[in-house]
Formats: C-alpha cells, sequence, structure tokens
C-alpha cells in the first residue's frame, strides 16, 4: 500500500506524535520513513531563540540522527533530511516528495515554529491543500502505535475529490481488510421560492440515497468486500465526527475540495473542521483540480 512515507519534524512533541504513527504505518506496510526537517530564516528549532544557521542545522542534524538511530533499532528502513528554503515550507516538501518517490505525508495538526506551527491554516493544511499525495494528519489523542485499520470511514457528497477519497479508502480496505463505511451527510434545507420544507429535505434524500448506490458500486468493483452505507442529517463536520465515534471508526478518509453535499466547502469548512477535532487520523487527499471538476 505504502512504500516511503515522508514525515515533516520540527522537533516538537507534535511532530513526534506524527513521526510515532508514521512508525507504526512503516511496520504495518514495510514503508520507509524520510524524517526531513526544513529550515527557514524565521523558523528556530528546539525553543533556541533567533540562532544563527549553524545553530538551526546543527540542532536539525542532532534531532535526525537520534530519530534515525532510533528507527534502525527497531528495524526499519530510514532517510533524514534537512531543507533550506526561502520559498515555503509548502513547496519544499512537496517537492522532496516528488522526487523521493513518497506515497504518504504523516503531520501533525498543531506544533510550534519549525514548521511553521504546524498548524491548520499555516504548514498542515496548506499541504492538504496542495498535495496530491494522501495526508494522514495525526493529533496528540490519535492512537501511534499500533494504528490499526478495521473500520474505514469515507464521507462522500458524490464530487470528484470526495470521489478521488472513496478510491483511496477503497484501497486502503482492500490492503487492510477492513470495512469500509461510506456516509453522505445531508443538512436539512429551509423552505424558499414557495417548496417546503417537506419536498426540499425529500429531494436532498433521495439525492443522498443515489450518490450512496454509486459510490458503494464503484467501491465494490475495487475489490472492497464488506461495505456498509450511511445516511445522517445534520451539520456536516459534527455529523462525521458523531458518527465516527458512534461506529468506532480507524480513521476518516476525506477529499479536501468539494461541492454541496458536505456544505459547499468540503476542506474550507468541513474536512479542516473535522482534522482540528478528529480523536483519529483524518486522510485528506487532493483530488482534481478545480477546471477537472468542471469537466463533470
Amino acid at each position: 500500500m505504502f512504500d516511503r512515507l515522508l514525515v515533516p519534524t520540527d522537533g516538537s512533541d507534535v511532530a513526534q506524535n506524527a513521526t510515532e504513527y508514521a512508525t507504526g504505518l512503516a511496520r504495518r506496510f514495510g514503508a520507509e520513513i524520510h524524517l526531513v526537517w526544513v529550515l527557514s530564516e524565521w523558523s528556530p528549532p528546539l525553543g533556541v531563540a533567533l540562532p544563527d544557521d549553524t545553530v538551526l542545522t546543527e540542532a536539525a542534524e542532532e534531532f535526525l540522527t537520534e530519530a534515525r538511530e532510533a528507527a534502525l533499532a527497531e528495524g526499519l528502513d530510514v532517510e533524514t533530511a534537512i531543507l533550506e528554503t526561502d520559498d515555503g515550507v509548502t513547496d519544499a516538501l512537496l517537492d522532496y516528495a516528488a522526487d523521493s518517490d513518497i506515497e504518504a505525508i504523516v503531520m501533525g495538526t498543531e506544533g510550534r515554529t519549525g514548521l511553521d506551527r504546524l498548524t491548520l491554516g499555516s504548514t498542515t493544511e496548506s499541504v492538504l491543500r496542495q498535495s496530491e499525495l494522501p495526508v494522514f494528519t495525526v493529533r496528540a489523542e490519535t492512537e501511534r502505535d499500533r494504528p490499526t485499520f478495521d473500520r474505514i470511514l469515507a464521507p462522500t457528497d458524490g464530487s470528484k475529490p470526495s470521489l478521488a477519497a472513496v478510491d483511496h479508502a477503497a484501497s486502503l480496505a482492500v490492503a487492510t481488510g477492513a470495512t469500509l463505511d461510506i456516509l453522505h451527510v445531508i443538512e436539512p434545507a429551509p423552505g424558499w421560492d414557495g417548496v417546503g420544507t417537506a419536498t426540499l429535505n425529500d429531494a436532498l434524500e433521495d439525492a443522498g440515497e443515489n450518490t450512496l448506490d454509486a459510490a458503494v458500486d464503484r467501491v465494490t468493483d475495487l475489490g472492497v468486500s464488506k461495505v456498509e452505507r450511511s445516511l445522517v442529517w445534520g451539520v456536516p463536520h459534527s455529523a462525521i465526527l458523531k458518527h465516527a465515534q458512534k461506529t468506532g471508526a480507524d480513521c476518516i478518509v476525506m477529499g479536501t475540495r468539494g461541492r454541496s453535499g458536505l456544505t459547499a466547502e468540503l476542506l474550507g469548512s468541513v474536512t479542516q473542521r473535522v482534522v482540528r477535532r478528529s480523536p483519529v487520523p483524518v486522510v485528506g487527499l487532493h483530488g482534481p483540480k478545480d477546471e477537472e471538476q468542471g469537466e463533470e
């Protein structure tokens, strides 16, 4: 499923959480880990106040050496790199991923300045928006040592980005033998232009069922043997998190762009909020470019 994983780090506890989860993924899939520290002129690591370039580099080298030795001691294949850039952390990471044939990226969702604070709204969100690779986001609450994939949740609104995520979730389910739960969330509609609320909601429910039918057929054709479908009403990000908790999902796979089935803003609002709050890893998938969506 994955042969090479990229793990950006800045030496923070949150970045370490991502490293621990990536280590578990590497054990499971036999993957090689690439630990990468990005240096920029405004990113002092490990609490050092305004260090010069030599101090920055030495701190990064020391941390990566220790991390590499720890991974090797566990029998894992690991590569380390220090990237220096003035063009932005995200660009440096994505260029490295392309050059190294990386297949997935694992990141913490909050941190400090070594990776532009690793907060949504900065590097992690930027990587989620721009990476064409799956991006695993990991919070402190995530079970990190032994990642499990008994149950995978894939919300969909029928758009190309969400279907790209469904396809990836299907591949992950096939590789792990997981149950794939495909979810469609409907927000109750207000009445407008003389059309009653009940009539609009009935139409939304019919459209949701059609979306689920198509997604189930899609993943069945991709070889998933255990598929469930769920249609729920509510505020999308809250409904997704509630459903994940209720069903015991081990991870959530979501597109990073979309349209109105998940409130018109699949990453701009919904995915971002799910990533910020989910105790289980969220796998973001960039999906097609906007102009490709227009070809539907």
